[in-house]
């Protein structure tokens, strides 16, 4: 909480900048006060032990929820938002989820639009990675709170221990933050438009400063060079960590990375076909197609284009690309690469055994190592909490308001995938009931955690539950 504050005061700096009132911008400082107070409370009153696994997700849950909180305020005082909207609006900024309840964003104060894509670029690789990385250092503790989020955890491991693993992440986070603000700049977009698309787009959140998004600069370049970082964000960091010490071939022998790259090639190609035949031009249609896949393979959600352009095809394909997402160790949602990829030659398994019953036991072989039995379980679990959760939202939406099932779906799997590509009007989100809003804000969460945590917080209730009967 202490180093939250922090981050509430970086956004009234650049408004004092740009020359807003301290009337408008006091906001941060009381929101930064209260996350002074709330952190020494929560130090002093805390027990110092090593948490178990219930215990760690609570606190991985918990942090979120608080960062959210917090992270509110600004909106509510500044902008006059209400409550359950200015909490939808900061929960859609620390997931990444990208999903704005702000109708015009080219009236709102620089500080906000400062704040939101901050609170995307410190979302991207976690709050918690951020947190303990600076209060902890190889304790159990640290482990287990990165573990709780949980796609993380599976390939960051590479690293001797938390803190270098932490600090590899954040190096090629920085690196590329900087290298594509300093892109942008060149390309003559103003220092603040550079900075703030930079965090947005590496983060994989896609908040952007202008109602049209990245549509507003009418340059074909500048969507290209987001598009190479939108795909870049997508990216293992781990192995881009390796890349830029000069192991190139780990990435490029690396089974999730050449799946990431292959399915964004086909759906490319998919695109293109599918955009040319309905008329547009061989060129657009290139253009148009290579940024979608990018931007949804990433779960980045800018488009250079309206979302009404695309036929039932790119819209059945996007959904595919949203569910599957990027790969593990990224700021990407969905339910990773290599879990796709494993349930893909986990099957290829089960139908070879089918005519060669001793082939049954054959392992599944990921970048020359055996998939554990627990893996496959955990990658099976993720999955139907995924479903399950998109189903379950898709089924509440349905119930509150006049939205038809399909919609409700396309919605939900956009939500937990954290992508903000939703398919309704800007109005008619605006507009939705409280508890629909609700329900996006639990997707968004439970997307960013990968399930697990609320899994184990839920099991625990149940447990209690049961114990008290």
């Amino acid at each position: 909480m202490k180093i939250f504050s922090a981050i509430m005061i970086i956004p009234l700096i650049v408004g004092r900048i740009y020359g807003e009132s301290f009337v408008t911008l006091e906001s941060y400082i009381y929101t930064a006060f209260i996350s002074i107070v709330l952190g020494f409370l929560f130090m002093h009153l805390g027990v110092k032990k090593h948490p178990n696994v219930v215990e760690t997700s609570f606190i991985a849950i918990s942090s979120w929820i608080f960062a959210v909180i917090l992270g509110a305020l600004p909106f509510v005082y500044i902008l006059g938002m209400p409550y359950i909207d200015a909490f939808f609006e900061a929960m859609s900024g620390f997931t990444t989820g990208g999903i704005t309840l702000i109708p015009t964003l080219e009236s709102i104060p620089i500080s906000i639009l400062f704040l939101r894509a901050f609170m995307q670029w410190v979302g991207g690789l976690g709050i918690l990675t951020l947190f303990t990385m600076f209060v902890f250092s190889d304790t159990g503790v640290a482990n287990q709170l990165f573990s709780a989020e949980a796609h993380k955890a599976e390939n960051v491991r590479t690293q001797p221990n938390f803190l270098k693993s932490t600090t590899a992440l954040w190096k090629v986070y920085l690196i590329l933050t900087i290298l594509l603000a300093s892109i942008l700049i060149v390309m003559n977009v103003s220092v603040f438009d550079a900075v703030t698309h930079s965090f947005t787009t590496i983060s994989t959140g896609g908040f952007s400063n202008y109602d049209n998004g990245i549509m507003y600069f009418n340059s074909v370049i500048i969507e290209m060079i987001i598009a190479l970082f939108m795909l870049l964000g997508g990216i293992n960091f781990i192995l881009l960590f390796s890349a830029f010490k000069g192991n190139l071939m780990r990435l490029l022998k690396d089974f999730e990375a050449r799946i990431y790259i292959l399915i964004f090639l086909i759906s490319s190609i998919i695109m293109t076909m599918d955009f040319t035949a309905q008329g547009s031009e061989i060129i657009d249609s290139v253009r148009i197609a290579i940024f979608s896949s990018a931007s949804v393979i990433s779960t980045t959600g800018i488009l250079n284009t309206n979302i009404n352009f695309f036929s039932q095809v790119t819209i059945l394909l996007i959904l595919l690309l949203l569910f599957i997402g990027g790969s593990v160790g990224s700021t990407s949602g969905g339910i990773k690469m290599l879990r796709f990829g494993t349930l893909i030659k986990l099957v290829k398994r089960k139908i070879k055994s089918m005519d060669a019953p001793k082939r049954a036991m054959d392992s599944v072989i990921i970048n020359n190592k055996i998939v554990e039995n627990k893996s496959i379980l955990k990658i099976g679990t993720i999955i139907v909490l995924w479903v399950a959760t998109i189903f379950l939202g898709s089924a509440i939406t349905v119930i509150y308001t006049n939205m038809d099932l399909f919609t409700a779906i396309k919605n939900m799997i956009s939500v937990v995938s954290t992508t903000g590509l939703l398919f309704i009007t800007q109005e008619s989100l605006i507009m939705l009931p409280a508890i629909v809003k609700i329900t996006y804000m639990f997707g968004m969460l439970a997307g960013r955690l990968e399930m697990i945590p609320l899994l184990v917080l839920f099991k625990l209730k149940l447990k209690h539950i049961n114990n008290n009967r």
